[in-house]
């Protein structure tokens, strides 16, 4: 659960107060997997605004998705790569 919300893999901070994995984890699983059923997957090259870029990091909770071309760096939330052609190269 915490590698599909992204989160670091210690232990100690996965931990609550009563030592046992946070019940949050859980909680929020379900719809950290439907939220990625609708962004592109991390490191696919994507068509944004008729160039190639890859994704190299998603926010899932902002619906921000991080994009580089090697020239540039973009931060475009999920709405504005649908809008403006975020097709599959």
């Amino acid at each position: 659960m915490a590698k599909n919300q992204g989160l670091s893999l210690n232990t100690q901070k996965l931990s609550g107060q009563c030592g046992k994995l946070m019940c949050c984890l859980k909680c929020e699983d379900e719809q950290y997997k439907e939220y990625k059923k609708i962004f592109p997957q991390q490191n696919a090259i994507i068509q944004y605004k008729g160039q190639p870029y890859k994704v190299v990091g998603l926010n899932v909770i902002q619906k921000v998705i991080k994009l580089d071309n090697r020239s540039e760096v973009l931060f475009i939330t999920l709405d504005d790569l649908n809008a403006n052609g975020g097709n599959p190269a």
